[in-house]
């Protein structure tokens, strides 16, 4: 699957055509960074030519034209007054840190200090705990929407899945159900009985919820006993977050699914949607030869996301 960008092609090709797309290194030269970084129409339509004959996609909408819709609604939720104190504190820290090191260093030898200062911002956005365990009186907006979503899906006897890509944020929402009794299945990389969750949270009709780690539980799972589904954090790779959503939209699934993308409002998140996007069309500019747009991944990409 073309998840990442254009390269993941190449590998596709090494595998099963060894050198129809050349060298790695001829590759890149030739297409990767005239079409990822320069915006280059012509070699992208080129790409596009070649590979066409050996691509057959098919989408769920023609293979299973009785499946019923798919409803995505991106949720902007408010900050507590604790998030956002620390999101500002955060993101100023953060900023000054990165913005050095890019300048010392460059982008491409800056990226693990880019993502670990993200990654700190994304969590303050699901919940202060993440980074200050121990103060257990503060809230989160997020918590409080998910509560709201949970009470409209019990009233109408909906089973609900609940995705996030940090385990740390499952282990508080799963805090949150003990103290509430609200009964629940859970997996994560390190659940050993992956089958008995899977069983308890399809044949009880108690459990009405499922907290699944993104990684680890995004795809080989049938779950259409479930016709909402909440991810709670958004992912980089937009093809990660619709495999997760097809746990519970297909074959053999009967209802509408809603599916809801929780979101901070004047944070990180709201930008990522912009990045995520540029993602979901560069798999359409191979697929289905759409020329109109390219993806471009820069550091001018990312420095908007640590703007105050």
């Amino acid at each position: 699957a073309i998840e990442n960008g254009v390269n993941d092609l190449w590998s596709i090709f090494d595998f099963l055509m060894t050198g129809f797309l050349g060298t790695n290194q001829e590759f890149r030269q030739d297409f990767e960074s005239p079409i990822m970084k320069y915006e280059q129409k012509e070699p992208l339509k080129l790409l596009t030519q070649k590979v066409k004959p050996f691509l057959l996609r098919r989408t769920k909408d023609t293979v299973l034209k009785e499946l019923p819709p798919k409803i995505e609604q991106n949720m902007f939720c408010e900050l507590s007054k604790e998030q956002t104190v620390l999101y500002t504190k955060v993101l100023a820290d953060v900023r000054e840190e990165v913005f050095d090191v890019v300048k010392k260093k460059g982008f491409q030898r800056s990226r693990i200090q880019i993502l670990a200062a993200l990654m700190k911002l994304r969590q303050i956005c699901n919940h202060p705990r993440m980074l200050i365990p121990e103060n257990l009186n503060s809230k989160s907006g997020k918590f409080e929407m998910l509560t709201e979503l949970l009470e409209e899906a019990f009233e109408g006897n909906h089973k609900v899945l609940i995705f996030s890509s940090f385990v740390k944020t499952l282990k508080l929402i799963e805090e949150k159900f003990k103290t509430e009794k609200i009964a629940y299945a859970y997996l994560d990389g390190q659940t050993k009985k992956r089958k008995e969750q899977i069983q308890k949270f399809n044949e009880n009709p108690k459990t009405q919820v499922f907290l699944i780690s993104l990684k680890a539980g995004g795809t080989g799972l049938n779950l259409t006993v479930a016709n909402t589904v909440i991810l709670f954090d958004p992912w980089w790779n937009p093809m990660v977050e619709m495999q997760a959503m097809d746990r519970a939209h297909r074959m053999g699934q009967d209802k509408a699914v809603n599916v809801y993308s929780l979101l901070c409002k004047g944070t990180l998140e709201e930008k990522m949607l912009k990045i995520k996007e540029k993602k979901k069309k560069i798999f359409s500019a191979v697929m289905e030869e759409n020329q109109d747009y390219l993806q471009k991944m820069q550091w001018e990409d990312l420095e908007e996301l640590f703007e105050l």
